[in-house]
């Protein structure tokens, strides 16, 4: 990701990052099925409907005040919300996307003892049991079951796939 400014006398917002940035509030806010105008309607007219807009198409800037004001009002930390940090929808942190799935031996992982491999557990036997999979042996998780195990590591989709290779309980597809 580039740099949120210019240098120089003339400094403004590099268009590029207003872009992503927009990209993350229209995505939030539309995970909240919330339109333009629930926005409005929510924060008591603190922010119109065409301003969020221009936000979220990268066409102003938004004061970090103001962006502090907006994730709280969607109930999301202000660093999730700037691009390049934290995990939204199934992205990284570099905005790259994990595999459409990944296999994990699950026999590996039950001979480790890491900690942050319990919740991980929890989650995978839950998978299997809605599923129906008791073969034991592997597991194939979809990219949305991966962001959510991340979630649950506070982590993000790649830092977490990394965490499973190196204690050895990936498989190749």
């Amino acid at each position: 990701m580039t740099e949120t400014t210019r240098s120089g006398p003339d400094a403004s917002p590099d268009p590029e990052y207003l872009r992503a940035l927009g990209a993350r509030l229209r995505a939030i806010r539309e995970q909240r099925r919330w339109s333009l105008h629930d926005v409005q309607v929510a924060s008591r007219a603190r922010f119109s409907g065409s301003a969020v807009g221009t936000y979220e198409r990268g066409e102003r800037s938004i004061s970090v005040r103001r962006l502090s004001e907006l994730a709280d009002l969607y109930g999301v930390p202000l660093d999730r919300v700037l691009p390049g940090r934290g995990s939204f929808a199934t992205s990284d942190r570099n905005g790259e996307h994990p595999p459409d799935k990944v296999v994990i031996d699950l026999v590996a992982l039950e001979r480790r003892r890491e900690p942050e491999l319990e919740s991980i557990r929890y989650y995978l036997d839950a998978i299997k049991l809605q599923r129906g999979d008791f073969n034991g042996r592997v597991l194939t998780v979809r990219a949305t079951d991966v962001w959510a195990m991340a979630a649950m590591c506070t982590t993000d989709s790649a830092e977490l796939i990394g965490l499973l290779d190196r204690v050895h309980v990936l498989r190749p597809r």
